[in-house]
């Protein structure tokens, strides 16, 4: 059953809107908002990001006000797609949104990360209507059954959780006026896939373990030009894998203070192992808990054992735990880079060092230092 929480947001803790409008915040299904890197995450999202969806039946005549607090935290943005997969329709970057009057966006390069007046108010309107005076459009589409707004929170400050406070208050009106109107109601978007793993073992035994560029025209996150993917099959608990990779330059924001960094080759980068028979995530490696070699190189070993997780730690390698079931016998990997910069976008990004270089060993001969690493 499909969790929607109702939010108890303090009066007057964010922007008001007009006391007349219906509130339909209570519709947030926030069940993939957990931002622990080691925990599962839903949607092959980012575990070290958070996944608040606003999903709904179609009306051509109800537009959208959504007014919250710019989050502390790396990377923030909304989306506003159809269809149970999340075929996209609209994006809003958070170093695009125009701030209210008096509140400044701390996601522009420069800005105070910690700046205390930091609301926002975005409308998604549907295809059709104009709303020459507002700003932070986004376009909702037209005759679809299910529309949802994501919204993305990724890597949030260092020691904090994403909180009730971050999720941003919604309100219904007519699409042509400013008269507001009913909710919508509410439709369930399942956020895994389900099926058979046999499907993996298949598609395993044709690939070469290669880091390879996803196809993402139809989804998932705007900010990134293309994922890599990685497939190989492993034995779990007798095996290990080895990620090799150049570390791409970050924006670093985890104390949250001092102004936004800028002039960086990408905003986020993460490895993440992944299930993808049912479109899960079981941990990932966020760039600010890799800790690159004297080259800049980070090695990821994704295993199980003390043992294992000894070596790793002695190696200076960053250790994903294998959550796999008994009946996933592939292991895949999901590497993206979030904002590059134009120059490292076409001239570095996925190439060289920057591409990840992935094999299997066994356990033992890892634990041994026997994997060529």
């Amino acid at each position: 059953m499909k969790r929607i929480f109702t939010l108890a947001l303090a009066a007057g803790s964010l922007a008001s809107a007009p006391a007349v409008a219906e509130e339909c915040t209570h519709m947030w299904d926030l069940s993939q908002d957990d931002t622990d890197p080691t925990h599962r995450k839903g949607l092959s999202g980012d575990a070290n990001a958070a996944y608040p969806v606003f999903s709904f039946r179609g009306n051509p005549n109800t537009r959208y006000v959504i007014k919250g607090h710019f989050p502390h935290a790396r990377f923030m943005s909304f989306e506003t797609v159809w269809g149970q997969k999340d075929f996209k329709v609209d994006a809003l970057f958070d170093r695009e949104i125009v701030p209210d009057a008096g509140s400044v966006n701390p996601f522009v390069d420069g800005a105070d990360m910690g700046v205390a007046t930091r609301d926002y108010t975005i409308e998604a309107v549907p295809e059709g209507y104009d709303r020459p005076n507002a700003r932070n459009l986004m376009k909702l589409p037209s005759n679809r059954l299910l529309h949802s707004f994501m919204m993305r929170i990724y890597a949030p400050n260092d020691g904090l959780m994403v909180a009730t406070a971050d999720i941003p208050r919604v309100f219904a009106y007519e699409a042509g006026s400013e008269r507001p109107t009913a909710c919508p109601r509410a439709l369930y978007s399942d956020p895994y896939f389900h099926f058979p793993q046999v499907l993996t073992r298949v598609f395993s035994r044709t690939e070469s373990f290669e880091f390879k560029a996803a196809d993402v025209a139809w989804g998932p996150n705007s900010a990134i030009p293309k994922y890599l993917y990685g497939v190989d099959r492993m034995r779990t608990g007798s095996e290990v894998a080895v990620v090799r990779l150049k570390a791409p330059q970050h924006a670093e924001t985890q104390a949250g203070a001092g102004p936004f960094p800028g002039g960086t080759e990408v905003r986020y980068w993460s490895l993440c192992v992944q299930n993808f028979a049912k479109n899960e995530t079981l941990g990932c490696l966020p760039d600010h808990l890799a800790v690159p070699d004297a080259e800049g190189m980070v090695t990821a070993v994704v295993g199980r054992g003390a043992d294992v997780k000894a070596a790793a730690e002695a190696n200076g390698h960053a250790f994903i735990e294998d959550l796999r079931e008994p009946n996933q016998v592939t292991v895949e990997f999901a590497y993206r880079n979030i904002f590059p910069s134009a120059d490292f976008q076409a001239n570095a990004m996925y190439q060289g060092e920057y591409l990840p270089r992935g094999v299997l060993c066994s356990r033992e001969g890892y634990v041994a230092g026997d994997c060529g690493h």
